[in-house]
């Protein structure tokens, strides 16, 4: 991953912000990364979210997660 990579964590991986802080073992990924604001609130965790953030995690919503798909012309995903 680059600077210029974006990591979105949705899904049951919100909950790993729950666990670890922004600036602890994903800072070797040297990217941006996010949490989805809809998979926060669908799981009750959405009362975690401080000044925009959960642990450090930015918390977007899904309108900047479709402005993500449209500047990333490569979107990995994996199951």
């Amino acid at each position: 991953m680059t600077p210029e990579d974006h990591l979105l964590l949705i899904e049951e991986a919100v909950t790993a912000a729950l666990t670890t802080t922004a600036d602890e073992k994903w800072q070797s990924l040297m990217c941006q990364i996010s949490v989805l604001y809809e998979d926060l609130l669908s799981r009750g965790l959405a009362d975690k979210i401080d000044n925009g953030c959960l642990n450090g995690f930015q918390v977007i919503g899904m309108r900047d997660f479709v402005v993500l798909t449209a500047q990333h012309n490569r979107v990995v995903t994996w199951s």
